[in-house]
């Protein structure tokens, strides 16, 4: 089967589940460059139901790793930030080790990046700061966010971002603190208090 007809195939198919039926990657041909198509589409449908496959992440990206013609930085980003959304689990440190190291340095991959560095250090006021347009950026050459928005755009792109974050940020909250002020813990989830629905 042709990359074109695998392509038209996987766009073919509404769900992540059904997707996941078809997908074959165990033994030989799990890193075959005609899955590609099949597999970003994989992270396509992940991103919209909110659903996670480490096993499907990481074969996109160590296909992209021997494959270079196959290269796709949206997907190396989606597939970064999907990662982050299962932190404390180690799958963002273990994707990042797959991505060529002289792409890295692209400006939305960087990006990226630096939203994981934030995620992984626990620095969760100054991400939601950066996400909720809260963060005035320094006025000097060696400042990390000159532009937030960029950064919100980013996560927003994954559906239940925000909300995965609140949830590592209460693991780590849980077993960090025995007590913790109120204010504290609203600037750690990301303004919400007790009326929010968010």
């Amino acid at each position: 089967m042709s990359m074109d007809d695998l392509k038209k195939r996987a766009k073919a198919i509404g769900t992540f589940e059904e997707l996941r039926k078809i997908i074959d990657i165990r033994g030989v041909n799990r890193y075959n460059p005609n899955n590609a198509p099949v597999l970003e589409r994989a992270v396509d449908l992940m991103i919209k139901e909110t659903k996670y496959d480490k096993d499907i992440l990481m074969t996109l990206l160590k296909l992209y790793q021997l494959n270079p013609f196959l290269y796709n930085e949206k997907y190396v980003c989606l597939v970064l930030l999907k990662t982050m959304t299962n932190f404390p689990r180690n799958d963002f440190a273990l994707a990042k080790y797959l991505v060529d190291a002289a792409k890295v340095n692209a400006p939305e991959l960087r990006r990226v990046c630096q939203i994981g560095s934030l995620l992984e250090s626990c620095n969760f006021a100054l991400f939601w700061r950066l996400v909720d347009g809260r963060y005035k950026p320094r006025d000097t050459i060696d400042e990390p966010f000159k532009k937030p928005d960029e950064i919100r755009q980013l996560v927003e792109s994954v559906t239940s971002f925000k909300e995965a974050t609140r949830n590592y940020a209460c693991q780590v909250i849980n077993v960090t603190f025995q007590r913790i002020h109120k204010q504290q813990l609203v600037n750690l989830l990301g303004g919400i208090d007790g009326n929010d629905d968010d």
